[in-house]
Order: C-alpha cells, then structure tokens, then sequence
C-alpha cells in the first residue's frame, strides 16, 4: 500500500503514516522501516510504501510496517 508521513517524532523514532486509499493513520517505529536508513531523513509528506498490519496494538492502533521511501 502506498501513504504519506503525516507526523513524525525523531527524538522518539515514531511516526504516523496515512494510507492513499483508504485514509487510516498508522503507527510506524523506526525498526519497521527497510532497508534500514537513517530515520531522520524522513519528514512529514514524504510518499512512502508500507505494509499495513491492522492487528492493532496497544490502544488497538494499527501499524505500518516494512515501511519504504518513494522517490
């Protein structure tokens, strides 16, 4: 699925990623990106590729995972 940065805490090494087609926020963690870059080189709008697992998680969030920068 592809989505869009809409927050992200460096200091922290979370972010928020929303899904272009159905518009969900997801948590994202640093770890969960790949390959493995430098988790401050990502800003809010920047176009990204995830997979979405819908699980949930603490407080029956749902994550971003395998998270990749678009060009």
């Amino acid at each position: 699925m592809r989505g869009v940065i809409t927050a992200v805490v460096h200091s922290r090494g979370f972010a928020f990623v929303r899904g272009d087609e159905d518009h969900v926020s997801r948590f994202l963690h640093a770890k969960w990106v790949e390959p493995p870059i430098d988790f401050d080189t990502l800003f809010v709008g920047q176009p990204v590729e995830f997979k979405p697992d819908d699980n949930g998680i603490g407080g029956n969030r749902q994550r971003a995972m395998n998270v990749r920068k678009l060009a």
